[in-house]
């Protein structure tokens, strides 16, 4: 049978393998356990107060290369509606790094609306 061994070392060294996020969380729930101890007079001190959060590495996913990006956007045939469409919805992702749930929430009247407004465009009203 194999013996573990629950050193504070060891304990210590498994503790900072873990994710910054884990750790993150467990810091916040600390906080806010100390927090209402205080709240209820159960201590007087915050021992976690002063930790603060581990940096988070955000990592960014697999991109296109600007081959496979040119191939991509070659695919649409722009003489129909909607090739042209589809083109301009895939030129726009490629440029902006929108989401396709925000691509499709604009609405364009007033988008058109407001760049005749910028360029000093006719006066005149919405019904």
């Amino acid at each position: 049978m194999k013996r573990r061994s629950n050193t504070v070392n060891e304990k210590t060294t498994a503790a900072l393998r873990k994710p910054s996020r884990t750790i993150n969380s467990r810091l916040r729930a600390l906080r806010t356990f100390f927090a209402y101890c205080i709240s209820k007079g159960i201590t007087a001190s915050h021992p976690v107060q002063n930790i603060v959060n581990l940096k988070v590495r955000h990592e960014v996913g697999a991109t296109f290369s600007r081959q496979q990006l040119q191939r991509l956007l070659d695919t649409p045939k722009t003489d129909t509606f909607s090739g042209l469409r589809d083109l301009a919805v895939m030129t726009t992702f490629a440029h902006t790094g929108i989401r396709l749930k925000e691509v499709f929430s604009i609405r364009t009247f007033y988008s058109l609306v407001s760049i005749m407004r910028r360029l000093g465009g006719a006066r005149f009203s919405i019904n």
